[in-house]
Formats: C-alpha cells, structure tokens, sequence
C-alpha cells in the first residue's frame, strides 16, 4: 500500500524523521496515541534496530511495526553489493513483547489485494499530523485536512503551471517533511 492509498483508506499519516532520537521518537509517537488511538509505525530495520527496540515500553499506543529495508527497494545484485560494502544501513528486526511486528518484503508483499477499503472521507476529517521541529518548545502537531491537501496541491500545480497525469517531478526534500509529501 502506497502513501496516497494510505490516505484513501481513511489512515491519518505522519512523518517521522530518522535523524531523530529515540526520545524524540518516544515523545511523537506518544503525541500521536493520545486519547486512546492506535498506531502503527513503518520504519527501516535499522531505526527499529537502534531506538524502536529501545523504547517500545513506553509506548502503550503503539500497537503495530512494519518494518523495511533500503535494500528490499533495490536490485538483489546492488543491495548484496551495498550489504557488503557498508553503504545500505541494516537492522535485526526481532519480535517486542506486546506489538505486532512484521518484515514488508517477508509479511506483507504481494500477499494482499490491492482494493481499496470502502472507507467514506470527508474534506475536514484529518489525512495528516506534522510535526513542527521545536524551536519553541517541544514539537507540536500540526493537522490537516484532506480539504487542506487538495487545495495545497491545486496551488502547486497553477503556480507551476502543470497539468495532471503530464511530466513528472523531482524534488530533494525527504518524504517525512511536509515539503516532501506535498511535492511529491
């Protein structure tokens, strides 16, 4: 499932940036399980391996963790050779007490339908929660409406002047930033 059928299917998404701390890791996902929601993390197996495993018990809303690899995403001749060079960073996914935890290219990949849940959206119901980065305090999250998403990216498009389904673009900024999700 892709990040934009994430969103069809109702899922409320937020990115977490892999140059955080465990602590800072901890204090978003704990931000995000307030007043009782579920949630669910995708993470690479080596930030699961360095501060996931670290922090899972404290984190009572942290019901799921799937996890990935750079190197699932690859060639199997070019991830073997990252492997064995050092360039592609790896982590031992291991099962947490308490939390499901499943490997996407061992779990999940190509073992289910890609239908859509029959899931009713409405413009105002939420698609994302970003975080800021804290200069004022601790981090706070910002939400958006899917009405929000759709008007964002109709103004990136005139601005730019594209037309949909036309070209393609590229852009440098990461996918767990605001920036990123919405150029891309």
């Amino acid at each position: 499932m892709n990040s934009m059928e994430t969103r069809k299917a109702g899922v409320i998404v937020s990115g977490v940036s892999p140059l955080l701390s465990a602590v800072q890791i901890q204090y978003q996902l704990n931000d995000l399980g307030a007043g009782g929601k579920q949630v669910a993390l995708l993470t690479l197996d080596a930030i699961f391996a360095g501060h996931i495993t670290k922090i899972y018990t404290k984190l009572p809303s942290l019901k799921l963790v799937i996890t990935t690899s750079v190197g699932g995403f690859m060639p199997k001749m070019l991830a073997k050779l990252g492997k064995l060079v050092g360039k592609i960073p790896k982590g031992k996914v291991t099962p947490l007490e308490g939390k499901t935890v499943l490997e996407y290219h061992k779990n999940i990949k190509g073992k289910y339908s890609d239908e859509l849940p029959d899931v009713k959206i409405s413009p105002d119901d939420i698609i994302f929660i970003q975080y800021t980065g804290g200069t004022t305090g601790p981090p706070k999250g910002a939400r958006l409406s899917h009405r929000n998403f759709v008007a964002d990216i109709k103004i990136f498009q005139h601005w730019l002047s594209w037309e949909f389904g036309t070209g393609f673009g590229l852009s440098g900024f990461p996918f767990f930033h605001i920036a990123g999700v919405f150029t891309c």
